[in-house]
């Protein structure tokens, strides 16, 4: 009896063992998963952030400088999304913020003023080469609205920044990391879907995006060579 009773024991430990073995990964993977959700909202709110202070820093500065216009700002709002994200993605020992490994991991473009609105408000050798959209007197201009993108559009309306900001966002948690990958940015549409793996370099990092919104305080300006920032261009 006592044999009968050991052996059923032996059993049911062994069974317990192997439902342990089964169900262990199942839970740990479950808790990284979590974890990782967990860091991507974090991340998501701080980009939210990171993307306003782009476009308020974006609407003062008319995206490039009419005194030199070789320099644009584009790496400036680069730097300060870089900047802003620092409390979700510390940087390595010794690197930089201005480190082409930290700028590419973020890519700015701007939605709104589009190559239509350029087209139909802008001033200048529009929408090509060089052209801006005026922001003074708003008040004392016309109203009159155009069809655009099935939307009505006045000038004030002209004036509205939308800038999107999409950042490369790496975790760090086991597994997830490398299960939710892009590569790094080589060009403004170098990012894949949200939580689609690259097949090819499965380069850690998992993109998030952003929407910032604020009315333009000086002339909305494109030139050539900045084109592939605005939306409808390339």
């Amino acid at each position: 009896m006592r044999k009968i009773i050991n052996n059923k024991r032996s059993a049911m430990s062994g069974a317990a063992m192997i439902e342990t073995i089964i169900a262990f990964p199942a839970l740990m993977f479950l808790g990284f998963g979590i974890l990782h959700l967990g860091l991507i909202y974090q991340a998501k709110a701080n980009l939210e952030y990171a993307a306003l202070m782009a476009a308020r820093m974006a609407s003062t500065s008319g995206f490039y400088s009419l005194a030199n216009p070789a320099n644009d700002f584009f790496d400036s709002f680069q730097q300060e999304v870089r900047y802003r994200m620092l409390a979700s993605d510390s940087l390595k020992d010794g690197a930089l913020i201005t480190d082409s490994a930290e700028m590419s991991k973020v890519s700015i473009m701007v939605v709104r003023p589009n190559r239509a609105i350029f087209q139909q408000f802008g001033e200048g050798d529009c929408p090509d080469v060089e052209c801006l959209i005026p922001n003074d007197n708003l008040l004392y201009r016309s109203t009159n609205t155009v069809v655009i993108d099935g939307l009505n559009v006045n000038i004030q309306d002209a004036n509205i920044l939308q800038l999107s900001v999409s950042y490369k966002y790496n975790s760090g948690v086991p597994f997830m990391s490398q299960l939710f990958a892009v590569d790094s940015l080589d060009s403004m549409d170098a990012f894949l879907p949200e939580s689609e793996k690259n097949v090819v370099s499965g380069t850690p990092g998992m993109k998030i995006t952003a929407v910032a919104t604020v009315r333009m305080q000086t002339d909305a300006q494109i030139r050539t060579g900045l084109e592939c920032f605005f939306a409808g261009y390339c």
